[in-house]
């Protein structure tokens, strides 16, 4: 059984069709380790299974050093927070990044649980962040008060989230102005 060859570098794999493979349409590479598939056009390797490719590209992906550009502005900021942090810009460079994509995982998610409440949720849960007690909330929307109470606790289980200002912490960058 032969198995497709996902990563190898300096090989573009065209699949050109879907039908089936046959012997007879294949011929072997030059080093004799991979199949070359003349039907569909891909590369395949005979001498690994998939996991152990995926697990050997990703690991040389992982030990490349990545390059981006920057601006002058910026790069003088890095510098003075890498001063004042006492780490190389560099190290400063990893720890700003690695915030930045803590808090889009952050974003991700919580949009994610937003998406699972519902329209009468939304409202309370927004009412909720503008820092309405339970009581003006039922006053605004015409419902009770306990109606209220279940409803946002049903909101913090959903966010999973401990308390109402634990709610209003995750959706503190959050426009819900259209709510009120």
């Amino acid at each position: 059984m032969t198995l497709p060859c996902f990563f190898m570098p300096n090989v573009t794999a065209f699949v050109n069709d879907h039908q089936a493979r046959r012997p007879d349409r294949q011929q072997h590479a030059k080093n004799n380790n991979f199949i070359l598939d003349n039907r569909s056009y891909v590369l395949y390797n005979i001498n690994m299974n998939a996991w152990e490719m995926i697990w050997r590209e990703l690991k040389t992906w992982l030990q490349r050093k990545r390059f981006f550009a920057m601006d002058v502005e910026a790069l003088e900021s890095l510098r003075l927070i890498a001063e004042r942090e006492q780490c190389s810009p560099q190290e400063a460079a990893e720890r700003l990044f690695k915030a930045a994509l803590a808090e889009q995982d952050l974003q991700d998610y919580v949009f994610e649980r937003w998406q699972l409440l519902s329209p009468r949720e939304r409202q309370i849960a927004a009412l909720v962040c503008r820092n309405y007690t339970s009581r003006q909330i039922a006053a605004q929307l015409k419902i009770s008060p306990t109606t209220v109470k279940t409803h946002a606790e049903n909101i913090l289980r959903k966010f999973n989230a401990r308390n109402r200002q634990a709610l209003r912490q995750l959706l503190s960058g959050w426009d819900l102005s259209a709510y009120e």
